[in-house]
């Protein structure tokens, strides 16, 4: 006999969730299959469990995040991926080097450069901005390098520099720089009080 307050919970539940009981017939377990090889699933996962250390309780989260982990044969995809709309991070994942921002931001891979690659940089010391040529003596970290310029030593990102054989343009162009037009002032100290009035009235 079913509890009426546990079935009128459960009806409650259901309705508010926008859910559908579908009912089977009883005693044929193949007709809600899925349901069954799930119990199935997990009871092997729990009996296999049993030689691992830790509480029920841990086994039971360790199958549940294993299993929402698993791509669904029907679906190809994981529950967590249905649900939250990425997979679930595990320790394996950890093995594989993170992708930076700068990667994803970027659609072509990021190009590198070897040690005594010939290159040209961007030469930040006069306002052309102008290119320079010259050898990667050195990489530091994955997007700068040293790069000698007529036994100059320069850093630079990879977005200054281009290979010897790219087409790079010979100068910036020239930026035209406008500044506001300062009157000119006597330095010639006033002698009177007159003077100095008529002073601070042109100004």
């Amino acid at each position: 006999m079913v509890d009426p307050l546990f079935l009128m919970s459960s009806k409650y539940f259901l309705k508010n969730n926008d859910i559908y009981h579908f009912k089977t017939s009883p005693y044929f377990p193949s007709s809600k299959g899925q349901a069954e090889r799930f119990v199935q699933t997990f009871k092997d996962a729990m009996r296999q469990a049993k030689i691992d250390f830790g509480s029920r309780d841990y086994k039971l989260q360790k199958f549940l995040f294993q299993y929402r982990k698993t791509p669904h044969s029907t679906t190809h995809q994981s529950p967590a991926m249905m649900f939250l709309g990425r997979d679930i991070r595990t320790r394996i994942d950890l093995l594989r080097p993170n992708e930076t921002p700068y990667e994803k931001a970027t659609d072509s891979p990021v190009c590198q450069f070897d040690v005594g690659d010939k290159v040209v940089i961007r030469d930040f010391s006069n306002a052309g901005g102008k290119w320079l040529f010259g050898t990667v003596l050195r990489k530091e970290g994955r997007f700068n390098y040293q790069v000698e310029v007529a036994n100059r030593i320069h850093r630079r990102h990879i977005d200054q520099m281009r290979s010897k054989g790219s087409n790079i343009p010979l100068s910036s162009p020239d930026i035209e720089l406008s500044f506001p037009c300062i009157p000119e002032v006597s330095s010639t100290p006033p002698t009177s009080e007159k003077e100095f009035i008529l002073l601070l009235l042109t100004k």
